[in-house]
């Protein structure tokens, strides 16, 4: 018998009909509405695991529908549905996204029902990826408190995790991402998301990002020490860079633990550090001059200039995950992540996909000309002490040759 529940809001009564069969086969017990209106009286009595909705519907369209669920405080997974062009419904996901939806697939009609279940399946399927301004919620619904961060602060519940960087087309590892992980009392493991913009909002920020930073130091410290010479990639708020104080801060750290900044890449989100680059670029400055290598991090979720590219000292870019999963299904993303490799080659920055989770997503970019990939396909984030056994199965799976990329840490 389905036990999930999935609300049907279509008008016409052919695709609810092939939705609801599709939908009950696959376990869920299936609501039907015709417009937006009837949807919201159904969500006032129900809840729902999914929300599949048409855009164009009489009453109340799917735009306006959208609109009122994320005033309602929706929690549901959504799929959008449209038989307008893609364009506009890549602007309805966008639209859906900004209020804060959690949408997992879109469908342009006319569809066939093998396609619309090989989407209602990689929903089901699906996990999420890891940044520390990202998706990512770990076990947990909901962020913590201002106490509990500040409490966590002091009694060392802040971890960092590790995830590899790799040459696709060499099979060589080029480096690892530091991930914040937050450790509750009771042993939970939580993700950035929990915590992250909870200490943004309450000024706790620096100390945080300070702590992170220092034991990713102690770690590429001790790396090193035993002949483990690869960079390592940290997270840093955009509010970090309008202190003034915060290159001094990092080049303590830099003393204490004797390591080389040049194989320490500091990442910043696009759409947050360029909002205020002119803040920001004497920090920024001083960071490359002291050669710490600066990231712009999801590249292509912002709004950012060639002007703004041009006198800010970024290294390297990183496509973001949202155009590298739909690039092998969707020619506008391909040509965005095509557009953002060449910039990147152009400005003679390095350029790295992140959320690479498919074979076939690692050989589209490879041929675009992006082959220094991050994501599932080679390994979710991992805490330290697992680092030395996923590179010796790398080694051995790979079999490059490179030992000095492989020695035990």
């Amino acid at each position: 018998m389905p036990n999930k529940r999935v609300l049907i809001v279509e008008d016409s009564s052919l695709q609810r009909h092939m939705l609801s069969v599709i939908c009950y086969e696959a376990g869920y017990q299936t609501i039907l509405v015709t417009n937006g209106l009837e949807a919201l009286e159904a969500l006032d009595e129900l809840s729902f695991d999914l929300i599949i909705t048409d855009l164009e519907m009489p009453k109340m369209d799917g735009l306006q529908f959208l609109r009122r669920i994320a005033e309602l405080n929706i929690n549901s997974n959504i799929m959008l549905i449209s038989g307008h062009s893609e364009s506009l419904l890549n602007a309805a996901q966008e639209l859906a996204n900004q209020f804060g939806l959690n949408i997992v697939g879109t469908l342009k009609k006319p569809y066939i029902p093998e396609t619309f279940l090989k989407t209602l399946n990689e929903m089901e399927a699906g996990q999420p990826d890891d940044k520390m301004s990202s998706q990512f919620m770990g076990s947990f619904q909901g962020m913590l408190s201002c106490e509990a961060v500040k409490a966590g602060l002091e009694s060392g519940a802040l971890t960092s995790h590790y995830q590899p960087k790799v040459r696709h087309n060499k099979g060589v590892v080029i480096g690892f991402e530091s991930l914040a992980r937050w450790t509750t009392v009771d042993g939970k493991t939580l993700g950035p998301a929990t915590f992250i913009p909870t200490a943004e909002v309450n000024g706790l920020i620096n100390p945080l990002t300070d702590q992170i930073m220092e034991l990713s130091f102690a770690d590429l410290a001790r790396w090193t020490k035993k002949g483990f010479n690869l960079p390592v990639s940290i997270n840093i708020s955009p509010d970090n860079l309008k202190d003034v104080e915060f290159p001094d801060r990092v080049k303590l750290l830099v003393e204490k633990y004797n390591v080389d900044p040049a194989s320490i890449v500091l990442e910043l989100t696009e759409s947050k550090v360029l909002e205020n680059a002119t803040d920001c670029l004497e920090v920024m400055s001083r960071l490359r001059l002291m050669h710490f290598g600066l990231s712009i991090d999801d590249f292509g979720t912002g709004y950012s200039s060639l002007k703004q590219l041009q006198f800010i000292p970024f290294t390297e870019l990183k496509l973001d995950r949202s155009y590298v999963a739909a690039a092998t299904h969707h020619p506008t993303s391909r040509t965005v992540l095509e557009t953002g490799i060449n910039l990147a080659k152009s400005l003679s920055l390095t350029c790295i996909a992140e959320g690479v989770e498919t074979k076939e997503q690692a050989a589209l970019l490879s041929s675009l000309g992006c082959d220094r990939h991050q994501g599932y396909l080679y390994a979710k984030p991992m805490p330290r002490d697992e680092v030395q056994n996923w590179l010796s199965k790398w080694h051995n799976t790979n079999n490059t040759g490179n030992k000095s990329h492989f020695q035990t840490i």
